[in-house]
């Protein structure tokens, strides 16, 4: 899935950017290799959530060179002069990749503090990566294009310019789409609600745990799934069931939900132990692992007669990782993530653009969680779990990026058109950005797409959230965030009039 991931962002970057778009994939791909050397120091796992903040600031190393290609070509209509072009570029583009790199790293520092596996695994690979991304956009091409424009002189990059100059009145789609807005996330709301039961995977909700060794079989070497199957052709369903492989592919934890637990759920009314006279083996005497070992019996699936004896002693009740303690760390380590990044943009914008970034980010989040909800209902095998929480916090990240990419476009057009109407200068900066903002989603859906279908079952719930995430963050940059930035404006002209009345 990754090498098909990277192979379509460079067919992307390669067909629209041409020579710089060869420049920029060899760029990204030495970004990997810088990501992936750092790790190796450090000693660092490879987890969901850290693959979770590689795909992001892979997506930031993307943006970076598109925010710099954008440049360089407003600028070379207006010079015409390809030296003068891309040094702009690369002046005009910094602000904005910095500010939406240090939002990112300061949201990334706090949630660093926070005692929480994956939310620290996150973390630390958003850091090293945007870190990177920043080294190779900013430095590695830059040197690059220095000499390049010394020795073509002014041979012109070509590229390709399939959106054109759009006139889009963003702004007149504010009303349907605050209505269609609201309207999601209020069913969705509802329907995470009625399913806050059985969307909650067992990282959070706890259940049972049992290590064991299956018997071998000749040419068989996923026993993951055939166990997973067994268990649910016994009556569990496939979300209350998680096979994960260990050092080998025969040796597996199997962990079970506490909604078998449920009325009509193969553990409804059993209790912890029923003694089993003249039992050959301890396990005998716990209905639930007795279920287990009958399951995968019926479907050829057996247990060595050395791991039967040990098979009690390595079955386990486990509580949620996500202890009550945890969950509200991490609550607080987004909350405080926010507040941070409120308090940044206050500082380098306005606090109209700081609120409405932040109610754009909450607008993406309770998006998502409600689609995602529907998905679950429909019988997709989705649940929020440790991974979603990293995928999550993904969409927090990339949407922020997007949105101030956005924001200081308007901040220089302010400047720039100091007649215009605050409306006007709106929907230019987002006429101007749109090239950028659909080459960047589009590269990143493709990393993401390519891991839904071609990822595995294990980071399907993963891939997904983290897809829908980018398609709202998207839509969220171009459509909520800027219409709250103009109603916060107002709000503020208003004031600043009834105090000259």
């Amino acid at each position: 899935a990754s090498i098909v991931a990277i192979v379509l962002v460079v067919i992307a970057m390669v067909g629209y950017y041409r020579f710089a778009g060869v420049v920029a994939s060899v760029a990204v791909i030495f970004n990997l290799f810088i990501i992936w050397g750092i790790l190796q120091n450090l000693g660092a796992a490879l987890t969901l959530p850290g693959i979770a903040g590689l795909v992001l600031s892979l997506g930031m190393a993307v943006d970076a060179n598109v925010l710099v290609f954008e440049r360089y070509r407003e600028e070379f209509k207006i010079s015409g002069r390809v030296g003068a072009a891309i040094q702009a570029g690369y002046s005009k583009a910094f602000t904005a990749i910095v500010d939406s790199n240090i939002t990112t790293i300061i949201a990334a520092l706090i949630l660093l503090q926070f005692d929480s596996g994956p939310i620290k695994s996150f973390a630390v690979m958003l850091i090293i990566g945007v870190i990177s991304s920043m080294f190779t956009a900013l430095f590695m091409t830059r040197y690059f294009f220095a000499g390049w424009v010394k020795r073509n002189k002014d041979k012109p990059l070509v590229m390709s310019d399939w959106i054109g100059k759009p006139n889009i009145n963003f702004l007149s789609w504010t009303r349907p789409v605050v209505i269609c807005s609201l309207i999601v996330m209020i069913m969705g709301s509802l329907l995470f609600n009625a399913q806050k039961t059985t969307i909650f995977g067992m990282d959070f909700t706890g259940g049972y745990s049992l290590q064991v060794d299956m018997k071998e079989k000749e040419g068989l070497d996923d026993y993951r799934l055939l166990v997973k199957d067994a268990l649910v052709a016994a009556g569990a369903s496939p979300a209350d069931v998680d096979v994960r492989q260990l050092s080998r592919p025969n040796q597996l934890r199997i962990q079970l939900s506490t909604a078998l637990e449920e009325a009509g759920k193969p553990f409804a009314g059993m209790t912890d132990a029923e003694p089993v006279p003249g039992a050959a083996y301890e396990y005998e005497n716990n209905p639930r692992i007795e279920w287990l070992v009958k399951a995968l019996s019926a479907k050829g699936l057996d247990i060595p007669e050395s791991e039967l004896s040990t098979l009690n002693a390595n079955w386990t009740n486990v509580s949620g990782q996500l202890s009550d303690t945890m969950r509200n760390n991490a609550i607080m380590a987004i909350g405080l993530a926010l507040l941070s990044i409120l308090a940044y943009i206050t500082i380098r914008f306005e606090f109209k653009y700081a609120i409405a970034a932040v109610i754009g980010l909450i607008h993406d989040v309770i998006i998502t969680m409600g689609i995602l909800a529907l998905f679950h209902k429909i019988g997709f095998s989705v649940q929020i779990n440790l991974d979603v929480i990293g995928a999550i916090m993904t969409i927090i990240g990339y949407s922020l990026n997007d949105t101030i990419i956005v924001f200081d476009r308007i901040r220089e057009d302010v400047h720039l058109h100091r007649k215009w109407k605050f409306e006007d200068i709106i929907n230019h900066a987002l006429n101007v950005t749109l090239s950028r903002t659909l080459m960047t989603s589009g590269s990143t859906l493709l990393v993401l797409l390519a891991l839904v279908f071609l990822g595995g079952k294990s980071i399907f719930a993963f891939s997904l959230v983290m897809t829908i995430g980018v398609v709202v963050g998207t839509l969220s940059s171009l459509f909520v965030a800027t219409p709250v930035l103009l109603y916060f404006h107002n709000r503020e002209q208003k004031k600043l009039e009834n105090q000259h009345a």
